[in-house]
């Protein structure tokens, strides 16, 4: 390895963090469309994990159910 050792890990520790936080955001946004698109009729709640690529029991729990 070239480089620092405890640099290469706080990169990565920053990426991690980074990447967190950005699916965390999206699975906001997803739980909020799926309350939305479900709510109305639109998309049943399978089909709506098939499409956003979470399991049904997560769009369920996004439910409250």
């Amino acid at each position: 390895m070239r480089e620092d050792a405890d640099d290469v890990t706080a990169d990565l520790a920053q990426r991690r963090a980074t990447a967190r936080a950005a699916e965390l955001d999206a699975l906001a946004g997803l739980q909020q469309i799926a309350i939305t698109r479900i709510g109305s009729g639109d998309v049943t709640e399978s089909g709506f994990a098939r499409q956003a690529g979470v399991d049904r029991m997560t769009v369920r729990k996004w439910l409250g159910k």
